[in-house]
């Protein structure tokens, strides 16, 4: 058999210095980011060495929100080369560093009509301090929850609707990261696919995925997913161990 590790990236298998005050660590971290010339986000020591087995041993897929851009930036993970990765909640199939042509030729077919309807919405929201258009999705910097009719107002668009802190996400329903997941399985030939994630936007490929952890830091009104014991660096190096064990069962 052949073993793929899809794992979401932020909070998951790298947390930025604002986490790290929430969740400290006497672990050794090492740097995996730096954004404007300054540290952003850390792995730990334990978490890289894991990460480069599975990298050497089966098929590490990074399965992230970011733009490709925002991907580039953690040369921690990039250093890998990993094969496959997946930006933009799906959007974006990488190959080798490249964009996935018959990928993006699939997802360009599947545009939804009433994206700037939605996007005019997003705006219009109380509390909304910005909003991007990230081209496949939208996003908007909040200070203020959703209203809880937009929920709703999302599904009726075509859209789901996710909030992270003060991020606030509107992702076509076609758009999730267990999409792209799949399509990167059936090109590696993987038959065994684990996954772990920490939020809503994860649920998908959590839930497609033939093994799945949650992240017990993102569990908040997700109830029916496995989870990890721990929360922060703990999380991730419980999360990978118990992914390495897998890998050995199948491979």
């Amino acid at each position: 058999m052949s073993f793929l590790l899809a794992s979401d990236l932020d909070r998951t298998l790298l947390y930025s210095k604002r986490f790290l005050t929430e969740y400290p660590t006497t672990v050794p971290l090492t740097l995996v980011e730096n954004y404007n010339g300054e540290p952003l986000s850390y792995m730990s020591d334990q978490a890289l060495t894991q990460l480069a087995w599975l990298n050497d041993h089966a098929h590490f897929v990074p399965v992230t929100t970011r733009t490709t851009a925002q991907y580039n930036r953690i040369f921690g993970i990039t250093a890998l080369q990993p094969r496959y990765a997946i930006t933009t909640n799906g959007a974006e199939v990488l190959y080798k560093g490249e964009p996935d042509a018959r990928w993006a030729q699939h997802i360009t077919a599947q545009a939804n009509p009433k994206y700037a309807q939605m996007y005019r919405y997003m705006t219009q929201l109380d509390g909304v301090e910005r909003h991007y258009d990230v081209q496949h999705f939208m996003y908007a910097i909040t200070t203020k929850p959703a209203p809880k009719e937009a929920v709703n107002v999302a599904r009726e668009l075509g859209f789901t609707m996710s909030q992270q802190g003060r991020k606030l996400y509107f992702v076509p329903s076609y758009l999730t990261k267990w999409q792209a997941t799949a399509y990167v399985a059936e090109q590696c030939g993987a038959n065994f696919i684990y996954a772990a994630g920490d939020s809503r936007l994860d649920v998908p490929l959590l839930e497609g995925a033939h093994a799945a952890i949650l992240m017990r830091h993102g569990t908040d009104g997700i109830d029916h997913l496995p989870t990890t014991t721990a929360s922060g660096i703990a999380a991730t190096e419980e999360m990978l161990a118990t992914a390495i064990a897998h890998a050995k069962s199948v491979l």
